[in-house]
């Protein structure tokens, strides 16, 4: 039982990585255009005080990269053993 958990929570990290990419494709504004109040909670905003609108885009694909690929390693890794 403790696998099926373990793949949903993975799987739910690769949807979120996706959504990322997606999102960041699209243009939401809520991920490349935060409200500046937002930077002391949210870290796109706090990236887009301290670097520009333009670093936002660059963190935002790199996370979305780093949370697609991490789930998809730790589900093929726990898939091996």
């Amino acid at each position: 039982m403790a696998e099926v958990f373990g793949v949903l929570f993975y799987a739910f990290i690769i949807a979120a990585g996706g959504v990322l990419l997606y999102g960041t494709f699209a243009r939401w504004p809520v991920l490349i255009d935060p409200p500046r109040e937002w930077r002391f909670f949210y870290s796109q905003a706090a990236v887009r005080w301290f670097l520009g609108p333009r670093a936002v885009v660059f963190w935002t694909y790199f996370m979305g990269l780093l949370f697609l690929a991490a789930g998809l390693f730790a589900i093929w890794n726990g898939l091996r053993h």
